[in-house]
C-alpha cells in the first residue's frame, strides 16, 4: 500500500493569479479492522423475480419514475464506489466469485455462510453491499406572471410557465467483517436530492428544458456511491492555494517559476521579497513559502512559515491557513496511523488464513446472530 501520492498542478485564476492544486488524503468517517484488507462489491438492492417488475411498474406509474432509470442508476452507484476503491491505499477491491449473492427487501442483513463462501472464493475479508436503491421524481408546473415595458414603455404583465422537477435517491449500504461476524457500518435511506426548475412561455417549453430524468438519476447514484466509498475509505482530495505574485519585484518575478513547478527558484525569490520592510510584503512572501513546503510534503514546515507569516502581517490569510494546516495534519496523522496498522495485519497472514480455513459447520443459515457495530 502506497502511504503518499503528491500531486501539484499550477492554474492560472482570472486575475492571473496563481493558484495550485494539491491533491492530499483524507481520512474517512468510519475505521475498518485492520484484518480487513481486501474488499467485495455486492448489489443486493435487486430483487430477483417478477415481484420487482411489477413493483417497479406500479412506482413508475405513481411517482413518474422513468422505467429502468433505477438499474442504471444503481450501475452508477457502482461505479463510483469503484472509483473511489480504485485509489484508495486502505483497501483492494476485488470482484466476487461465482457465489450466488441472496437478495432481499431492505433490512435483511447477508447470510454469513453466504459471506464467508462468497469472500473464500473472492480472497476477500469484508463485504460492501448495496442494500437498497430507490428514486423518486416529480414535475410540477404553474404559471406565473411579471412585469415588463413594451415598446412603447408601458408597464405590462408577460405570461411564462415555470417547470420543477425534484429527483431523490435513496440508499442503503452495508459493510460486513467476515471475520467477526459484525456488520462494520449499516447506513439507511441516506437521501441524495436534486431540485432543477426551468422557465418557458408555455408549461410545454418549460417542461422540455428539464434534464434527463434517468442523467439525474445516474449523476445521484454515481454520487451516492462515490460518497459512502469515502465513508469508509481514505479518499484523495483537491485542494487549491492561491499565490501572491503582486507589490514586490521578487514576488512578481517568481511568477515564471511558480508556472513550471521550479519551487527552489521561486522560494529564493520569496526568501528575498521577506527581507522587505513592508510587513504585508514579508507575510505574502513567507505565504507563498508556506504553501511550497505543503505541495513538497513538508506539513510540519510549512506551519512554521505561516505562523511566521501571520506573525509579520496579522491582516493576510495566513491566520487561516496556518488553522488549515493544522487540520491537515492532524488528519494525516489519522490516515498513516490506519495505514500503517493495516500494513502490519497485513504482514500477518494468519488472519486471512483463519478466515478462510474455519469449517462450514460453524456458520448458520439464520441470520438472528448478526451483531452490528453502532455507526461511528
Amino acid at each position: 500500500m502506497t502511504f503518499v501520492r503528491m500531486l501539484a498542478i499550477v492554474l492560472l485564476s482570472s486575475a492571473c493569479a496563481p493558484k495550485v492544486a494539491i491533491q492530499i488524503l483524507e481520512p474517512s468517517h468510519i475505521t475498518a479492522p485492520s484484518h480487513i484488507q481486501t474488499v467485495v462489491f455486492v448489489d443486493r438492492s435487486r430483487v430477483d423475480g417478477a415481484g420487482e417488475m411489477v413493483l417497479g411498474a406500479i412506482e413508475g406509474l405513481l411517482t413518474g419514475e422513468a422505467i429502468g432509470a433505477d438499474n442504471s442508476g444503481r450501475d452508477e452507484a457502482e461505479k463510483g464506489f469503484r472509483e473511489v476503491f480504485g485509489e484508495t491505499p486502505r483497501f483492494d477491491l476485488v470482484l466476487p466469485g461465482a457465489v450466488n449473492v441472496d437478495g432481499g427487501f431492505f433490512d435483511k442483513n447477508m447470510n454469513w455462510k453466504v459471506a464467508r463462501r462468497l469472500c473464500k472464493s473472492a480472497g476477500c475479508q469484508g463485504i460492501v453491499a448495496l442494500e437498497s436503491f430507490d428514486s423518486d421524481s416529480s414535475v410540477n408546473t404553474r404559471m406565473k406572471k411579471r412585469e415588463k415595458q413594451n415598446e412603447a414603455g408601458k408597464k405590462v404583465y408577460e405570461k411564462y410557465w415555470v417547470a420543477e422537477r425534484r429527483t431523490n435517491v435513496s440508499t442503503s449500504w452495508r459493510f460486513y467483517d467476515i471475520k467477526n461476524k459484525v456488520v462494520i457500518d449499516d447506513l439507511k435511506g441516506w437521501s441524495n436530492s436534486n431540485t432543477f426548475r426551468y422557465e418557458g412561455k408555455t408549461e410545454d417549453a418549460a417542461v422540455r428544458q428539464l434534464p434527463s430524468q434517468r442523467g439525474t438519476i445516474d449523476n445521484q447514484g454515481h454520487a451516492s456511491g462515490v460518497d459512502y466509498a469515502r465513508r469508509i475509505a481514505p479518499f484523495y482530495m483537491t485542494v487549491h492555494r492561491t499565490l501572491y505574485t503582486r507589490g514586490d519585484p521578487n514576488l512578481k518575478a517568481s511568477k515564471d517559476y511558480v508556472k513550471t513547478q521550479n519551487w527552489a527558484e521561486a522560494n529564493a525569490y520569496w526568501a528575498e521579497a521577506a527581507k522587505s520592510e513592508k510587513p504585508k510584503i514579508q507575510g505574502r512572501a513567507l505565504y507563498n513559502m508556506a504553501v511550497s513546503r505543503e505541495v513538497n510534503g513538508d506539513l510540519e514546515g510549512a506551519l512554521e512559515l505561516a505562523e511566521e507569516s501571520n506573525t509579520a502581517y496579522p491582516r493576510g490569510v495566513s491566520g487561516d491557513y496556518a488553522q488549515m494546516i493544522r487540520q491537515r495534519i492532524w488528519k494525516n496523522e489519522q490516515v498513516q496511523t490506519t495505514l500503517k496498522e493495516a500494513n502490519r495485519s497485513a504482514e500477518d497472514t494468519s488472519d486471512a488464513e483463519e478466515t478462510n480455513d474455519v469449517e462450514d459447520t460453524n456458520d448458520v443459515e439464520d441470520t438472528n446472530d448478526v451483531k452490528t457495530r453502532p455507526s461511528e
